[in-house]
């Protein structure tokens, strides 16, 4: 196969410099006839652990993103956090200038505040620095709030995927599971109707066995009427039981014959 496979790549490099992309595309169609040639003669043992691999690497895939998504959470209630925070300062902070704004327009020199004396270009010196501080809350609060925004909407689609990840997986593990015992049992069915068909059918091959006995029992007859026909011929004119017509009695013979020897005593 891996010689095959070298070959179609060896005639795609040729053809793409002699008849250029019309070959080429050619020796595409025949290299994926030939992955799917390869891809069919991988054992199930085989392909079904590679599912589980697969599996396995969603699972990493799943545990990494469960990892994302709980620093993504964590930095989402961080950010809430920081707004609530900063909103809290800007409010403080906005109070303060309130103040300052308050004693500002009274107009006077100098002011007592929290038991100390401030003069007015004090005062209006800290009401600015106040002002410009606000100012940079506020547009730290709105990147806060921006950050908590997207890291929120982040969470959410992350769990919602998360959710769907972890379903298809039990769905592609079930079916996994469901398939193997499918294939196993498709199996044991071939190897028992095998075995029915093997147990029902004769034991002996009539066909052969039959053929095979004729040709002996023609054999063991034949022998037997050569040996029959060899034992008459050996034993014919030794002894003749029969009478044959006009032939003398035997026994009379030998009675006279002995008659006559006792006669001449």
């Amino acid at each position: 196969m891996k010689t095959a496979i070298l070959l179609v790549l060896v005639v795609g490099t040729v053809g793409l410099l002699i008849f250029g992309t019309a070959t080429c595309s050619v020796v595409r169609g025949t290299g994926a006839a030939i992955k799917e040639e390869v891809e069919q003669t991988i054992p199930d043992v085989v392909q079904y652990h590679r599912i589980q691999a697969e599996l396995g690497s969603l699972d990493k895939g799943i545990d990494e993103h469960n990892r994302l998504l709980s620093r993504a959470a964590s930095k989402a209630q961080a950010a809430q956090e920081r707004c609530s925070s900063v909103e809290g300062e800007v409010s403080r902070q906005e109070a303060f200038v309130n103040k300052a704004s308050a004693l500002l327009d009274e107009g006077r020199k100098s002011y007592e505040i929290n038991g100390r004396s401030y003069t007015h270009d004090e005062v209006s010196a800290d009401a600015v620095a106040r002002v410009r501080e606000c100012t940079r809350l506020r547009q730290e609060l709105q990147v806060s709030r921006r950050q908590h925004e997207l890291l929120s909407l982040a969470v959410k689609t992350g769990r919602a995927n998360l959710v769907r990840a972890k379903a298809k997986r039990h769905e592609v593990a079930a079916e996994l599971e469901s398939l193997r015992i499918r294939l196993e049992d498709a199996k044991m069915m071939h190897v028992v109707n095998e075995m029915s068909a093997k147990l029902a059918g004769p034991l002996v091959p009539q066909t052969e066995i039959g053929r095979l006995l004729e040709d002996y029992r023609a054999r063991v007859n034949e022998a037997e009427q050569k040996a029959d026909s060899g034992a008459a011929a050996s034993t014919r004119g030794l002894i003749s039981w029969e009478t044959a017509e006009g032939l003398p009695d035997a026994r009379e013979e030998i009675r006279r014959y002995f008659a006559a020897r006792e006669a001449s005593k």
